[in-house]
Formats: C-alpha cells, sequence, structure tokens
C-alpha cells in the first residue's frame, strides 16, 4: 500500500528531467517544466477535492527547498483541511497574514519612526524640518520608547516622554506629541498597531491628561508704521546693496530668500513684473509680482551694476557669480539704527563702508560702519551707548559737523 502512494524516490526525483507532471500518490505531484535558460525547473503541487466536488490545485515549492518526506506531511495536512471543508489555499493566506502582522507588532517604536522618516522626508521641502524630526525623537523619545513595541505604547509611555519637558518646553513637548501621535497613526495603518486608540493624541485625550500652558509671547522686533517713512529715507541714503535688496523687500512683501536669489531673467522691465519660479516658491507655484516706480528704480540701479559685473543676480554678493549671501546682517543693523533715529527725532541712519567679503563677525562687520548724524548732533555718549546695546561695541563713529573719531 505504501509503495502506491509513494511512487517517487529521492533518486527518481534527481534523475527525472522531461516536462510533465509524475504522480507520487494522495493528490502529490512532481511537475517539471523548463525553464528560461532551457533547464529543467522541478515543483512540488498537491491536488485535492473539497467536500462540494471543486478540485483546489496548491503548489508546496520548489523539490529543491525541501525534502520529500516534508512534501508528503504538507500534503496530507491539505487533505485534512479539505476534508474538513476548509479551503488549504485561502489557509494557508490567513496563516502568512498572521505572521505578517504577529512580525510587524513586534517592530520597535524607533524602527517604525525610521522607516516612517525615510518614506516621508522626500516631501519635506526644508532640511532643518527633516533634521529637527530626527533630532527631537533621538533626544526625548527613544531614550524612553525607542526599545518599547509599537503595539505595547500606551498612554503612561506618551506621558512619561511628554510630561518632564510640558512646562519648561512647551512647544518643544507639544511637537515631539504630534510626531508620536503621527508615527502612531502611520504604524496602525501598516498593521504594527491594533485598535484605534492613539494615546498621544491630543484632542478629547492628552488635553485632559496635561494641564495648560500659557506660552510665553515673544514677539519679533518691528518698526512701527508711523516711523517708516523716517526710515526709508534713511534707507535710500546707503547706496549699498543690502540696502536696496532690503527697500526692495519692503516693496514688495517677499521673503528674503525670493529677493536675495532673484535673477534677471525673472524680471519683465517692459510690464513691470517679477515673476518667481515654482521652485523657489514655499507654495510651489509661479507667483507674479508688480514692480511699483520705486521698485522699478532699484532694479535700474542693480541693471547698470551688473552690466559692469556681468552678474545673474538682481542683488549680487561681494563675490561674482554669487547672490547676497544669507548672514547678511546689513539691513537688520540699519534698522536697529533707523528705530533709533526715529525714535530721538534725528536724521540718523548707518552707512556701511566697504565692507569685505566673508566677514561674519561682528566686530569685523562693526568696523566699516559710521553713524552720520545731520542735525541736532546727539552726545557721542548716547550713540555709544545705543550702538553697544542694539547693535555691538562699533569700532568706528565719525559724527558729521567736525568727523570728530569717537
Amino acid at each position: 500500500m505504501s509503495r502506491a502512494i509513494h511512487k517517487l524516490t529521492p533518486a527518481v526525483i534527481r534523475q527525472t528531467k522531461k516536462p510533465g507532471v509524475y504522480a507520487d500518490g494522495g493528490g502529490l505531484f512532481l511537475q517539471v517544466t523548463l525553464g528560461a535558460d532551457k533547464r529543467p525547473k522541478k515543483s512540488w503541487l498537491v491536488r485535492v477535492r473539497m467536500p462540494g466536488g471543486k478540485v483546489r490545485e496548491m503548489g508546496l515549492g520548489p523539490a529543491t527547498d525541501t525534502n520529500l518526506a516534508t512534501t508528503r506531511d504538507k500534503a496530507r495536512d491539505a487533505r485534512d483541511l479539505a476534508r474538513e471543508g476548509t479551503d488549504p489555499i485561502q489557509h494557508r493566506k490567513a496563516e502568512q497574514r498572521r505572521a505578517a502582522e504577529e512580525a510587524a507588532r513586534a517592530i520597535t517604536f524607533k524602527e517604525a519612526a525610521d522607516t516612517y522618516i525615510a518614506a516621508f522626508e522626500g516631501s519635506w521641502r526644508n532640511p532643518k524640518h527633516r533634521q529637527q524630526w530626527r533630532n527631537t525623537l533621538k533626544t526625548y523619545v527613544y531614550p524612553s520608547l525607542g526599545t518599547t513595541r509599537v503595539q505595547d505604547i500606551g498612554l503612561e509611555d506618551v506621558l512619561k516622554v511628554i510630561q518632564p519637558i510640558w512646562k519648561m518646553k512647551n512647544e518643544t513637548a507639544s511637537r515631539v506629541r504630534g510626531r508620536i501621535e503621527t508615527i502612531l497613526d502611520w504604524a496602525a495603518v501598516k498593521g504594527m498597531r491594533s485598535g484605534d486608540n492613539n494615546p498621544a493624541r491630543w484632542r478629547n485625550y492628552l488635553e485632559r491628561a496635561l494641564p495648560p500652558v500659557k506660552p510665553a509671547v515673544k514677539h519679533q522686533l518691528a518698526l512701527p508704521y508711523s516711523e517708516l517713512p523716517a526710515f526709508m529715507k534713511a534707507l535710500r541714503r546707503d547706496l549699498s546693496v543690502s540696502a536696496r535688496a532690503l527697500e526692495f523687500t519692503i516693496l514688495t512683501a517677499a521673503r528674503s530668500a525670493e529677493v536675495r536669489e532673484a535673477t534677471w531673467d525673472e524680471i519683465n522691465l517692459p510690464e513691470s513684473v517679477w515673476t518667481i519660479p515654482a521652485e523657489r516658491m514655499k507654495a510651489k507655484r509661479d507667483h507674479r509680482v508688480p514692480l511699483s516706480k520705486r521698485a522699478l528704480e532699484i532694479v535700474t540701479e542693480m541693471e547698470n551694476l551688473a552690466l559692469n559685473r556681468r552678474d545673474d543676480w538682481v542683488f549680487p554678493g561681494g563675490r561674482s557669480e554669487r547672490p547676497l549671501p544669507i548672514n547678511s546682517d546689513l539691513p537688520m543693523q540699519l534698522a536697529q539704527a533707523a528705530r533709533w533715529a526715529a525714535n530721538e527725532q534725528l536724521a540718523c541712519f548707518v552707512i556701511p563702508a566697504a565692507l569685505p567679503e566673508g566677514r561674519a563677525k561682528a566686530d569685523d562687520v562693526l568696523a566699516f560702519y559710521s553713524v552720520l548724524v545731520d542735525i541736532d548732533t546727539p552726545p557721542v555718549e548716547t550713540k555709544r551707548a545705543y550702538l553697544t546695546d542694539h547693535i555691538g561695541p562699533p569700532d568706528l563713529i565719525v559724527a558729521s559737523g567736525g568727523k570728530t573719531d569717537v
């Protein structure tokens, strides 16, 4: 009886090369086909009949991967399932899904976070944003949750991360919480977590567990609009490229980077329009900016400079073929001095004189600054105190009316 069922031997299997299907008995078959390289490919398949009479044929893998005894055991299991009314193919798929889910739920938070960041960081345009994701997780989350299975993370685990920094670093804590929530939501979609509850969710959940924190409001320095006319007069008397860039920024309400990196092919003088291409816009759409009369005058001034230097940039830096550097702090310092002048009702302004390229330190920059006072010259001590407090220790202050060095 056993020979009638177990017809094939290891030697026969090894020597069989002709394409065809060879019965071992009990619904088990050796299938031989020719591959793309014309060499024989051998695999196992089992045929079973379901109680309703339907025949199901299921592959059991390459003949080279399993020994004959193991293959016969698999065929017997398939027959037993079919006899009980269970489709062996669907049963195997369910087992594979179950194994995949168990493997996914063994993923740690750090493994899930690394996978999430790798998948989504390409859509984050800001490199600083990508780095902040990694840094905050490494600093605040991984020490507590890095090796914890995503499946096992609950409310107490999240609070262990958030509570120590909730009051002292509330903004950071809020961002960390949001990133934990995002990763756990993604993990749930990927089958790494079960259930719909996200322990890092804020609305109607963590907001009930954490006390409200009134954020410390720190406003950015701003020039009151009433002081703008005096400031613009002072700004126009500064002949530097950075001053023209600042004035152009004010007139167009553009971002500083958009102005600094503006090129001549973006400027349409006949139509008085500046078109910023999509790749330089945060919204990733072309942006058309109408140019006022004064904005056009600035462009014309820069055009004359470009003809001499052969620059592609509307506002060139100190070196050819480079835009105005990002660390150019001349406009900021000019605004601070003009703010003081307006408050004192003085026509006081700062002139950057022959500033060399690449001098980034405050003392180096200030070494080339002069303060000119047109009327009602204030005491030298007042000027020195203001500049020291708001700009830095000046190395050169020249007062009008006598050009006295201080």
